[in-house]
């Protein structure tokens, strides 16, 4: 059986591993015959020196190498104590002292000296991608900066910096200065200090990591929207203010550039996105769902999502089962809360015998039969056709069947009936009469009675009495106001109503779009320990026997979310939750009756964490404090293949209050790319818990026995006895216990020796 060319490190924990089918096309490394008599020092630096190319590569990408020592000296000679040294192996390249700092937080020269840093720098050329991509007709799908680098120092910490030229995103390129470690210290690392992981730093350099300490294993940082926003340089800049006296940085086999082109195609299997007839008004409640995503139209698989919200102001409704919806046909407002509405409506063609309607409408659908009575204590209008009442319809169609009992201004009863969609409604007026008035409609099947109070306690019916409708269940019902002209509005007053409504100004709002969704009042926070979420539960379980049935390999599952908030200057957050026992990690979903649980579960001990952090054993921070848009894509292929199947993303804020709107866009969802399911022995993931290494493989034959051998330096493999197992299908783990602080290892077929 072939052994695929990969090499898995067991210090892989959460991070990214480049595609299975990426092909390397750029090597960090220099050439190994470069320094290869032990370690190099230079003062001041060294630039230009070209790294090597990757073997059967189909296009090149070197890069040009340079760096500064943290104390350099025109015209230096290099110091093993405290200069910058290099020295190049065949499987890496190593750096000593890339900065001193030794006791002085100011670098050397005494206190109150200047403050340098040394640092490293590639200088990456991606034009001859354009002409490999124009000769091979393809596209580019991938294009990944990945990190296999190994400290000596675990306590010691370091910075990685991008900069490149995008309009995008507000870059220009800078470069380190060979020979001045004070301006690297002032341009490059001291600004980067207040900032965070993501951050455009004085508009030059990116920050990809950030004070990081130890081993980078596989970190994979994306350049395709750089490389697609027309940047055909790149620097990749290592600024370090802690690796002294011997200590070492290594560039290890592997780092480099990958790419992928259409040869592999992205397909959305799931989609954030509901059925537009669910909630095709602005809908309010103190919770909603749990409501399934709709299919993604032509995809060959589908992943559902259950959609669940909560209100900031959960419980304070005497009724949470009401949704209700606030629609306006013709502009207007529509205020309520409990059992009292104001409507400010417009609306030329109003609610009278024509074949449309236009109005303000505060309803909820109501199952079978039912009785509502409210209290119209007031209308106002400079109209004398503007009316309100109840009303009564099949859908929110501007054509739909209906009947409304309401009053004019004049306090004259009128009664409209369209019987089925499309008809010209009927119109029925009575005389002038008092303003308040009880209104009151029961339904029982088909058969509706209309009643009018003046005291809201001796009902009388109207005229006409009673209508016969075949209304479709659930049918809305609710309070509608219109003015019955296009520039002058009419203002209702509903008091006393018989059911409860949520509040439009404090719960949470829903509208579902076939392509989008609006969530509004996220969160008003009244309080200091309540918190309105919005969560996507996703089952990943079903896509184990797609693989199988269809015989592919998952080369790719990404989470993507695209968010467009209404108010730029509010925050929000945004957390994945799990059960990983490697990390670990525990799956949490959010309550949908206690706000106080997702304020101190969720919310409340992710205030101050950054992005990456796992809070509580229980959620990873995706995004912290954003505002505005965000285009998020969340890479699921380890947890995947580390057997996670149940994944909760959720949203939270503290000040998405008074109306303002989330919008979740098209493109939101589940992401997978996949290939032919290959005979070769892929090492896709390995996890350590203490000294236990669980190394995930794939590409096994059922029955068969394999076994581990490992190396601590890529070289010189050697088995290890107790790693023996039978595979019981082409994916499955390997487990071996070791005390090596970094090792490698290779799936072999057979009993280890």
């Amino acid at each position: 059986m072939k052994l695929r060319p990969f090499i898995a490190s067991a210090l892989v924990v959460a991070s990214s591993l480049s595609p299975a089918t990426a092909q390397q096309v750029s090597d960090l490394r220099l050439a190994p015959d470069l320094f290869i008599e032990g370690v190099s020092y230079f003062d001041p630096g060294f630039e230009n020196l070209l790294t090597r190319e990757v073997i059967e590569a189909p296009v090149q990408l070197t890069s040009l190498f340079s760096g500064t020592s943290q104390n350099p000296t025109a015209g230096g000679t290099g110091d093993p104590a405290t200069d910058l040294g290099i020295r190049t192996r065949a499987n890496s390249t190593d750096f000593n002292n890339v900065n001193r700092f030794t006791v002085d937080p100011d670098g050397p020269g005494g206190v109150n000296g200047p403050q340098r840093i040394g640092t490293i720098q590639y200088e990456v050329d991606l034009a001859p991608l354009e002409a490999y991509l124009t000769t091979s007709g393809d596209s580019l799908s991938t294009l990944d900066l990945q990190f296999l680098l190994t400290s000596s120092d675990a306590t010691a910490t370091y910075d990685i910096y991008l900069s490149y030229e995008s309009a995008n995103e507000s870059l220009t390129q800078t470069s380190i200065i060979p020979d001045d470690a004070v301006s690297n210290y002032l341009n490059l690392w001291l600004p980067a200090q207040s900032g965070a992981v993501g951050d455009v730093i004085n508009g030059t350099h990116k920050i990809v990591n950030l004070a990081q300490t130890g081993d980078l294993i596989f970190q994979t940082s994306s350049l395709l929207s750089a490389y697609n926003d027309g940047a055909r340089k790149v620097n990749i800049i290592i600024a370090v203010p802690s690796l002294f006296s011997g200590r070492t940085l290594n560039i290890d086999s592997l780092s480099g550039i990958y790419l992928e082109t259409d040869s592999l195609e992205e397909e959305q299997v799931g989609q954030f996105a509901h059925d537009q007839s669910l909630y095709p008004a602005l809908s309010y409640s103190d919770t909603f769902g749990p409501v399934q995503s709709l299919p993604v139209p032509s995809a060959t698989f589908d992943i559902p999502s259950q959609l669940t919200t909560s209100s900031q102001n959960q419980g304070m409704n005497p009724d949470p089962t009401k949704v209700t919806g606030s629609y306006l046909s013709d502009g207007g407002t529509n205020v309520f809360e409990g059992n009292s509405a104001t409507l400010t409506a417009f609306g030329e063609s109003g609610i009278t015998n024509s074949a449309r309607d236009e109005y303000n409408y505060v309803a909820w659908r109501e199952e079978g039969d039912f009785s509502i009575e409210v209290k119209l204590s007031s209308l106002t209008s400079a109209e004398a056709n503007a009316a309100a009442g109840l009303m009564v319809r099949e859908s929110l169609a501007d054509d739909s069947a209906h009947l409304f009992l309401g009053l004019q201004t004049s306090g004259a009863p009128v009664i409209v009936i369209r019987n089925a969609a499309g008809e010209t409604a009927t119109e029925t007026l009575g005389s002038a009469g008092t303003m308040p008035q009880w209104l009151r409609v029961t339904r029982t099947g088909n058969l509706f009675e209309l009643f009018l109070s003046t005291d809201g306690v001796t009902f009388s019916s109207s005229t006409p009495a009673s209508a016969s409708i075949t209304f479709a269940n659930p049918a809305y019902v609710g309070m509608a106001c219109t003015s019955g002209s296009a520039s002058n509005n009419a203002v209702a007053q509903f008091d006393e109503l018989s059911a409860t409504l949520p509040s439009s100004t404090s719960d949470i709002g829903l509208q579902t779009f076939n392509s989008a969704t609006n969530i509004r009042t996220l969160s008003r926070f009244a309080s200091s320990t309540d918190a309105g979420i919005i969560q996507w539960s996703m089952d990943l379980s079903n896509l184990d026997a797609y693989l199988a049935d269809q015989s592919l390999s998952l080369d790719a599952l990404n989470l993507d979310l695209i968010v467009d908030a209404s108010d730029p200057s509010k925050l929000f957050d945004v957390y994945l939750s799990y059960t990983d026992p490697a990390t670990p990690i525990n799956l949490i979903g959010i309550s949908r009756d206690s706000a106080s649980f997702n304020y101190n579960a969720l919310f409340a001990p992710a205030v101050g964490s950054a992005v990456g952090d796992i809070v509580n054993g229980t959620h990873q921070v995706l995004v912290a404090n954003s505002s505005g848009t965000i285009d998020l894509q969340e890479d699921l292929l380890l947890l995947y293949h580390s057997g996670v199947r149940q994944v909760n993303l959720s949203i939270a804020s503290s000040d998405f209050y008074a109306s303002r709107v989330i919008t979740i866009q098209e493109g939101s969802g589940l992401f997978i790319e996949t290939s032919e399911a290959s005979s070769e022995i892929v090492i896709t993931d390995v996890n350590r818990a203490g000294n236990l290494f669980n190394v995930t493989v794939e590409g096994l034959t059922n029955g068969t026995t394999y076994h581990l051998t490992g190396s601590a330096d890529l070289t010189n493999f050697t088995s290890i006895s107790g790693t023996d197992i039978i595979a019981t299908g082409t994916r499955d783990t390997l487990r071996v216990s070791t005390t090596e602080p970094a090792h490698f290892f290779q799936v072999i077929e057979g009993e280890a020796p």
